[in-house]
């Protein structure tokens, strides 16, 4: 659907309204089992993030979720085409929900779509609709959610995931102060952890410098003192790659 819109531009502000709620029902289907994982983890104020072992049939399984990621790729493409973005009105509110059970319910097998999933949501991401996803953000600190529990997907995704969410952050000014203590100790955990690519370092460096101001305009000043000692401590104590640590 991507290549034919995009081969034919002209038909796109007539087509996307009647194909989106297609697209959107798709993405809205769960497999029963799972779905019963859902509910069973929300009565008890958690939240799925692995495929329920009630489903047997795995490959039929991925085969299903592929097919909601492909959807929601199509998504992606369309809110990048502002002509386009009013069909999408209706599901807003709905589309980060729809999103990020997707994230949950990606096998660990299928490295490769969850790649592609990733991809769509730093697009939409990237786009006006972002604070739609502010109520998701604990969720997207989450590893087992944005990642995943597959050896493939913690090895070769990590530092696009982390990019993503740090991409978040820094463009988000709504951000409470729950939310910039949280963010702050995740990428100075990130900033420690030697496994992790320099590009990695890097990024979470200046994610934490970006905080820095907002951190100056917090109201509970003990607490800005706090972050900026840990963020001081993190950057003074990060390990090296041969083992060491990082002196000025």
């Amino acid at each position: 659907m991507v290549s034919l819109y995009s081969s034919h531009k002209e038909i796109i502000d007539t087509a996307v309204p009647k194909f989106i709620p297609n697209v959107v029902e798709l993405l809205r289907l769960q497999a029963s089992k799972q779905k019963e994982a859902h509910e069973a983890a929300a009565a008890k104020g958690e939240y799925v993030t692995s495929v329920s072992p009630e489903i047997k049939n795995r490959t039929l399984y991925g085969e299903f979720i592929l097919g909601q990621v492909k959807a929601a790729s199509f998504l992606a493409y369309i809110f990048s085409r502002r002509s386009a973005t009013a069909a999408l009105e209706p599901y807003h509110n709905e589309i980060p929900d729809l999103i990020i059970r997707l994230l949950q319910d990606c096998p660990s097998e299928l490295a490769a779509a969850r790649r592609e999933l990733l991809h769509a949501t730093r697009h939409i991401l990237s786009t006006d609709f972002r604070k739609l996803f502010l109520p998701k953000i604990d969720m997207l600190f989450d590893d087992r959610v944005i990642i995943g529990d597959g050896l493939t997907a913690y090895e070769t995704l990590r530092p696009l995931a982390y990019s993503i969410v740090a991409d978040f952050i820094h463009v988000n000014a709504q951000l409470s102060p729950q939310l910039i203590r949280k963010s702050v100790e995740r990428y100075c955990m990130h900033l420690q952890d030697n496994t992790l690519a320099q590009t990695v370092d890097i990024m979470s460096a200046k994610l934490l410098l970006n905080l820095v101001d907002r951190i100056t305009k917090m109201e509970n000043k003990s607490e800005a003192r706090q972050l900026f000692l840990i963020m001081i401590d993190s950057f003074e104590n990060r390990p090296l790659n041969g083992g060491g640590k990082l002196r000025s």
